[in-house]
């Protein structure tokens, strides 16, 4: 064996030896081939690289300064089996690709189901099938065959004690490696078989015209390994780098713990002792090519890793050269480089081609560097692998499997229509855009789902559920368009399913779905994005269409000649094809020559870079955490590469995750070294996840040994900051300009002079208008604009017709009123049964109730069971059919909730008879609308004349009035029937918050004559709960006292002065509390109201109703002022007006901020309130 070996440390210029070889030898040698082998991650800046050296050396062969010659070719081991294979008939079978070796290895297990009882349970579990085909190409690499695992297999036992599971994997891994192959080998030829043939052919061949070079290589295969013993025993003139300290050619190598990795390469091609190559075969490299730090840097990382004595030093101006830096957070960290490359770049003659930024988290980082480098004008390179799987041809493909086995899911259907790559031909994309949101916004609201998509009958404003006959109106054109998406969907999706139900071979879908996509023009589209990509020359983007839609075929073509003739399985295509795409990734070019390459740390890389900067150096991330999930396991691995050892075999797997421990020294050097002049590590004190991080204990080595200082990035500029680290740009300064303006403000001190040159400038550049707008911000509060006179007119007019909850939610928060009755924004409804819904059908249900009692004088006392199943049955059929309840004859859920609603209405009206058991009160109307709603005028409601000939008209609906005769005197009380169990509140009426009840009395007294009262006084204003909570078991349980109790009348109840007019409400009363009203008994007392809170005089009433028209016609004041508050109220930690807020968002309400306060309001009880209203009793006599 005569291999050459060119032998250096990192520090070293090992590259600059192998260029100049490679240029000697080319010289000298005109009758040679020459290959030079690379890594595939390098290979295009390595062939850059070597050419310009070999011009150089050559400059009578240059063009341009790069030569071009057939004799050289710089290669990757893939590439190199082109070169060598590309006419062979071998290389032209179909390349086997991951996705295929699953279907493969799917078909495999099923058909020897009966000689693999371990693997065959998972046939049908892509994330195995991918596991098994990694572990059999390992197989291969590893020159492995089967009689080696059938050695294994008999020999294992002997050297220790193995599990039995460990001896059944390992015999049905072999009969998978001895079979499978000759199975593939018919239809497709994989990289690994590809390489095993090569290898037996190069046993063949002379290649002593050859010179063939290795570099860049910390680790071989042994597939790799054999092919260079065959280069080299059949003549090829070998030469391969080597990162090792070449004076350990003449010392003892027992302890180099260092240089583990290269010394095992060195036994795995056949060198087992240094001594045994000859020393013109050693060819040691004497040039540095790294600052002096980072060669006392490397000298101490070999001795500290090697248990040796560390006497490498930095001075102060080598400590410049290997810097630690500490952000606050990762933002403050990337901000920090992004500042200082440009400031390189700006200041000391650097190319952003000379920077390399790494990252062992690098999709924690990917959002921050792409934000923060383009804020800061920095073209960068991210070699990090973009999966396809994203593509909208993969997420248009992935949507419509996912609809076909769950028909037309909403959520899956809207993702495939935003891919836009479906849209009709008579829309142009903006409108397609507006009619999807209109369309999902309708989809929403009724819930539209399944096979309704599919059906051809008109969808109205209705929507799709109506049971009976409306009178329409003309469609407007939002509804046209919405009933052409609905219909175009139908068409489309309606004949896929109908083309899917045909489908009996996998053969036959793969058929179906690609007529599917070229007949509906995807395929066509696709061709258009990338054609509009390249005239915008963004030659990325434009590659990506063509890229997916290639791997797409190259998909279905393996699935087609593997499974064609199979039954088609919808599951497991769905996740051949999600495993498929997850696997692959897009080619990617760089824009531009200079740019700063971003990578993740382990990948290999050129030796050109000047500065490397390594992000998240934390203990977490450096060294980065390896766990194993591979088919043979750790424990596994190191029984089996023990027997090989030990039987001196060259096969091995790869090494457990705790042998490759050993490795890592060397390889985190490799990073370390990769710049020339500077390395720097920065580490965020607190990322996502974290609340402290700790510095990597590699780096805290290298720090404490060097004695490094530790320089901070903090989130926020000081006042003492310099300007620098934050200006990179105009774009860039901005924020940390507007942080630190902040803070003096808060301070109430100057921003400093510096800072303030650099707000003029901002303010004078060429883009003056938008960093205006920025800094303003600065002064901007978070208040609204009051409006102007003319747009109150616009909003209201000079007649505002409001109700009594809107004036309600006046007083929880102006803004919020002003927001959704000023200008009506609605948040997008949805297809639910919320509050407001099944308050409105209780409503209904109990009205049509009580007028149905009235209309066929049926007497509630004496109703039967019978009676009142009917009459369930007719009000909640009479209300199903109704428009308003359309959604309850919905699908799905609406089932449980029309089941639910009527449950609970048929509930409320046996508590209605149980009620009328315990008061003299019988209902006289119901549903009692006052003032116009609708369009439909109802009794006069409350009018008020304001200022500048401005009124006020309230309206609202009162629930039931009932009246009766007690003691020959009328009465009348007024029920409002609530969801929620409420009770009156003096301090949510005297605040504004609660005026329905008061609303409501005033109104009736109002209307004394109209409604027919008869000199009727008022029993009260009472809240009816409705519920059908249920009854928590007792010994002994009344049910119906329990039922009146949890549906016992809560109000305020008017203390009339007549005799035993407390003793009457309640007929059943007798000498014992009532059930229904809010009135106890007591020998002593007699009859007393429970509560003080729940009972008022008339007189009280009267400060009571006075205050509530005052309320009334401040809020319409205010309303008609023009004048905008963000005041929401509150009362306690728990209740605010923000809790119940659709407008958040909008009020971007912050307590913190000194104009954001919540309008407090005290707890005040009933004397209180009195007191407070008394004073303005007596300031208004004529009251």
């Amino acid at each position: 064996m005569t291999m050459k070996f060119i032998v250096g440390r990192q520090q070293d210029d090992v590259a600059a030896r192998l260029y100049q070889q490679i240029s000697t030898d080319y010289s000298t040698s005109l009758d040679k081939q020459f290959i030079c082998l690379v890594p595939n991650h390098i290979k295009f800046n390595s062939e850059v690289q070597i050419l310009a050296h070999l011009a150089d050396a050559r400059p009578e062969l240059a063009t341009n300064g790069i030569i071009a010659s057939s004799r050289l070719q710089i290669l990757s081991f893939s590439r190199l089996l082109w070169y060598f294979l590309r006419d062979d008939p071998k290389y032209q079978q179909p390349q086997l690709s991951p996705a295929a070796q699953a279907m493969f290895l799917s078909n495999f297990l099923h058909d020897h189901r009966q000689e693999l009882p371990l693997f065959f349970g998972e046939s049908r579990k892509m994330g195995f099938l991918e596991q098994l085909g990694q572990q059999l190409n390992e197989l291969l690499q590893g020159n492995f065959s089967t009689a080696d695992l059938q050695e294994i297999l008999t020999k294992l036992p002997e050297q220790k004690q193995v599990p039995g599971s460990t001896l059944e994997k390992i015999n049905e891994l072999s009969f998978i490696f001895e079979n499978y192959q000759a199975e593939v080998a018919a239809k497709f030829m994989t990289n690994e078989q590809l390489m095993a043939y090569f290898i037996s052919q190069t046993e063949k061949r002379d290649f002593s015209n050859f010179n063939i070079y290795l570099s860049g290589f910390s680790e071989l295969n042994q597939q790799q390994v054999q092919l260079l013993r065959n280069f080299d025993q059949q003549g090829a003139t070998v030469y391969l780098t080597l990162y090792l300290n070449p004076d350990l050619k003449y010392q003892d190598i027992s302890e180099q713990y260092y240089f583990h990795g290269p010394l095992k390469m060195l036994r795995q091609l056949g060198y087992p002792d240094l001594t045994t190559i000859a020393a013109e075969n050693w060819l040691s490299c004497q040039t540095k090519r790294t600052s002096p730090a980072l060669q006392a840097l490397e000298d101490y990382w070999i001795d500290s890793t090697n248990g040796v004595p560390a006497n490498a030093q930095m001075d102060q101006k080598m400590k410049q050269d290997v810097q630690i830096w500490q952000a606050d957070s990762v933002t403050s960290e990337v901000r920090g480089v992004a500042n200082y490359i440009r400031q390189l770049v700006a200041l000391q003659n650097y190319r952003y081609r000379d920077f390399l930024v790494l990252a062992n988290n690098l999709p924690d980082y990917t959002a921050p560097i792409a934000a923060l480098f383009k804020q800061n004008e920095l073209p960068f390179f991210s070699d990090q692998q973009i999966p396809m799987a994203n593509h909208p041809l993969v997420v248009f493909i992935k949507s419509l499997l996912n609809m076909t086995q769950n028909p037309l899911n909403r959520e899956d259907l809207f993702v495939l229509l935003r891919t836009e790559l479906l849209v009709p031909a008579d829309l142009e994309l903006s409108e397609f855009r507006q009619q999807l949101d209109w369309l999902e916004n309708y989809a929403l609201a009724f819930g539209i789902r399944g096979t309704t998509w599919l059906k051809t009958k008109p969808w109205t404003l209705e929507g799709p559920y109506r049971k009976q006959a409306t009178n329409d109106t003309e469609p407007d054109a939002k509804m046209t368009a919405i009933e052409n998406l609905h219909q175009f969907i139908a068409q489309v999706f309606g004949a896929w399913q109908k083309a899917v139900k045909k489908v009996t071979t996998a053969k036959d879908f793969a058929s179906c779905l690609y007529d599917f996509l070229n007949n509906q023009q995807i395929i066509a589209k696709l061709q258009a994005w990338e054609q509009t990509a390249i005239d915008q020359n963004d030659l990325a983007l434009a590659q990506q269409p063509r890229q997916t839609y290639q791997a797409f075929i190259n998909l279905l073509d393996d699935y087609v000649t593997i499974w064609g003739e199979q039954p088609f399985d919808l599951t497991v295509f769905t996740d051949l094809l999600n495993a498929g795409f997850n696997n692959t990734e897009f080619s990617q070019i760089p824009a531009t020559l200079d740019a700063v390459l971003v990578s993740k740390v382990g990948m290999v890389q050129e030796q050109t870079h000047k500065i490397t900067i390594i992000l998240g150096a934390t203990r977490d991330n450096l060294p980065a955490q390896t766990q194993s999930n591979q088919l043979i396991d750790d424990q596994e691995r190191r029984l089996i590469n023990q027997y090989l050892v030990t039987a001196n075999k060259p096969q091995q797997l790869g090494e457990a995750t705790n042998e490759q421990a050993v490795e890592q020294p060397l390889r985190y050097g490799l990073i370390f070294l990769t710049p020339q002049q500077r390395l720097i590590f920065t580490y965020p004190r607190h990322s996502e996840g974290h609340a402290e991080n700790k510095l990597s204990p590699y780096v805290a080595r290298i720090q404490q040994h060097f004695d490094l200082p530790t320089t901070a990035l903090t989130d926020y500029p000081q006042r003492e900051s310099r300007i620098l680290d934050f200006a990179a740009s105009k774009q860039g300064v901005v924020g940390p300009l507007l942080l630190l303006s902040r803070q003096m403000q808060t301070q109430n001190e100057p921003l400093p002079p510096a800072w303030q040159w650099v707000k003029r400038l901002l303010e004078e550049n060429g883009r003056q208008d938008f960093f205006k707008h920025l800094l303003a911000s600065l002064t901007y509060r978070n208040q609204p604009q009051d409006l102007t006179s003319e747009n109150v007119q616009k909003l209201y007019g000079q007649h505002l017709f409001s109700s009594v909850s809107q004036l309600e939610n006046f007083y929880m928060n102006p803004y919020d009123y002003f927001l959704k009755y000023g200008l009506k924004l609605r948040p997008r409804a949805e297809y639910t049964v919320d509050s407001a819904n099944t308050g409105t059908f209780f409503h209904d249900y109990l009205d049509h109730f009580v007028k149905l009692l009235t209309e066929r004088h049926l007497k509630p006392e004496e109703l039967t069971q019978t009676q009142l199943d009917a009459l369930d049955q007719e009000i909640s059929q009479t209300l199903l059919g109704k428009t308003d309840y359309q959604i309850l004859n919905g699908p799905g859920q609406m089932h449980y909730y029309r089941r639910r609603l009527s449950k609970t209405s048929a509930f409320m009206s046996q508590v209605l008879i149980e009620q009328a058991a315990h008061s003299f009160l019988r209902p006289l109307m119901t549903e009692v609308q006052f003032g116009i709603i609708e369009g439909t005028k109802g009794l006069p409601g409350l009018e008020f004349q304001l200022a500048d000939n401005k009124q006020l008209s309230v309206r609202g609906k009162i629930d039931r009035i009932d009246v009766g005769t007690a003691a020959d005197l009328n009465y009348y009380q007024i029920i409002d029937y609530k969801s929620g169990d409420k009770k009156f509140d003096f301090t949510r009426a005297y605040h504004g918050l609660s005026l329905q009840l008061l609303t409501y009395l005033q109104t009736v007294a109002n209307n004394y004559q109209r409604l027919s009262l008869n000199q009727a006084e008022p029993v009260g204003a009472f809240y009816l709960h409705i519920a059908d909570t249920p009854l928590k078991y007792a010994d002994n349980l009344n049910v119906n006292q329990e039922i009146l109790k949890d549906h016992r009348y809560k109000g305020l109840l008017i203390e009339q002065p007549q005799t035993d007019y407390l003793a009457n409400l309640d007929p059943k009363a007798e000498s014992t509390n009532s059930l229904l009203y809010p009135v106890k008994y007591t020998k002593s007392a007699g009859y007393k109201v429970t509560n003080d809170n729940s009972g008022v005089t008339t007189d009280e009433l009267q400060l009571l109703l006075q205050h509530n028209q005052e309320l009334l016609i401040a809020a319409a004041n205010e309303i008609f002022s023009g004048k905008l508050r963000i005041a929401p109220y509150k009362l306690s930690d728990q209740e605010t007006g923000l809790q119940y807020t659709d407008y958040k968002s909008i009020m971007m309400f912050d307590a913190m901020l000194p104009e954001n306060r919540y309008h407090i309001l005290p707890t005040l009880g009933k004397a209180d309130v009195l007191n407070q209203l008394k004073p303005k009793k007596e300031d208004k006599p004529d009251a």
